[in-house]
């Protein structure tokens, strides 16, 4: 609405607010596509092992077992090897078949597309730091 009372057509004010999101890099959140897409990354990354496995590759590749003693106890093998094959064949880790001093040994890492993305959770989890005393009723409460 203008200052002296008048509505431009909604067809002005649509296409206005999608530049205003573009020229602010801001997410459209009326693209119903994005949204489900996003809901489908999110349900990714959300897997119970999944960010501990894409984190604990951050900082370059690791063998199986030193992957899986790197995770703990808590992750038994077949649900390990699971979310190996499950990140792999979603393209977010590579698998490295390679010998070293004659024994066969094999290393996982990030993709270039894994990379970006946990760049970009950087930011949720600095949003998960900054509300950290909220959050954590959540998890108590089996989210």
């Amino acid at each position: 609405m203008c200052s002296q009372g008048c509505a431009a057509p909604d067809h002005v004010t649509r296409i206005s607010a999608r530049h205003l999101h573009r020229k602010l890099n801001v997410t459209d959140w009326t693209d119903k596509s994005l949204v489900s897409e996003t809901q489908t990354v999110l349900e990714i990354v959300s897997g119970k092992w999944t960010l501990h496995v894409l984190a604990a590759l951050v900082d370059g590749p690791r063998r199986h077992n030193d992957l899986r003693r790197h995770l703990g106890d808590g992750i038994r093998p077949k649900v390990f090897d699971e979310t190996l094959r499950r990140l792999t064949a979603l393209e977010l880790i590579e698998r490295h078949a390679t010998r070293k001093q004659d024994l066969p040994a094999v290393y996982y890492g990030l993709t270039p597309l894994a990379r970006d993305l946990m760049s970009q959770m950087t930011v949720v989890a600095d949003w998960t730091d900054q509300n950290r005393p909220t959050i954590k009723p959540w998890r108590d409460r089996g989210r």
